[in-house]
């Protein structure tokens, strides 16, 4: 068991959450995960403070998402086990991504050596001002919403809905103990499956064979 203290909104106490590692499946460690979120939003709550984020606001599933390779495991067996007609439509947007984000994802491999934080900041740049939508956006709705990533799962805007169309990362304000509550999650992963890359193609390069456990 472990056990975390994050800052109380109001500068008053901390957040006690938990995580159990080592877990077994990816399902597990995203249960724990929602569940502190549930802990930490309930006290931001208390201080009246509130996510604005509500159904059919999708800006955010147009930038740029890292994840390690359990994340994308388990998406990737998600895929594998959709009904036909499921797949093959999500198969096409996937494809349709990875023609638009060719060059992205090249100069990603091109700095693997480099200054990756500072690399993948310029990407992220560039990737929203193209405002390519994620592949897995169907009709405002998030395709693998079940299986989506910690990135995506702790992301929660308290600024006026209509900024996260304009530019994220300058204008969106967002609640720190849930970003830190993030990074202690991503760390519980184990350490052969915690490779970071771009989040869809990850997913692609996965569900080509038989991913591990979900």
């Amino acid at each position: 068991m472990s056990a975390m203290a994050h800052e109380n909104p109001d500068g008053s106490g901390a957040i006690e959450i938990e995580l159990h590692p080592p877990y077994a499946t990816m399902l597990e460690l995203y249960r724990d995960s929602d569940r502190n979120l549930e802990i930490v939003l309930d006290r931001y709550a208390a201080e009246g403070i509130k996510p604005t984020c509500q159904r059919g606001c999708a800006a955010c599933c147009h930038q740029l998402v890292m994840a390690t390779a359990a994340e994308a495991g388990i998406a990737a067996g998600h895929l594998l086990e959709l009904p036909d007609g499921d797949r093959q439509s999500l198969d096409a947007r996937l494809a349709l991504w990875l023609e638009d984000t060719a060059d992205l994802r090249r100069r990603l491999q091109e700095s693997a050596d480099g200054d990756l934080e500072a690399v993948t900041e310029e990407l992220a740049a560039a990737y929203w001002q193209r405002r390519i939508a994620c592949p897995f956006l169907a009709e405002g709705n998030c395709a693998i919403y079940a299986v989506r990533p910690l990135a995506c799962r702790h992301h929660f805007s308290v600024s006026e809905p209509d900024l996260c169309r304009l530019a994220p990362d300058g204008v969106v304000e967002r609640m720190v103990a849930v970003e830190e509550a993030f990074f202690a999650s991503q760390d519980a992963i184990f350490e052969e499956q915690a490779e970071i890359g771009i989040f869809p193609e990850l997913v692609w390069l996965l569900s080509a064979r038989e991913p591990g456990p979900v």
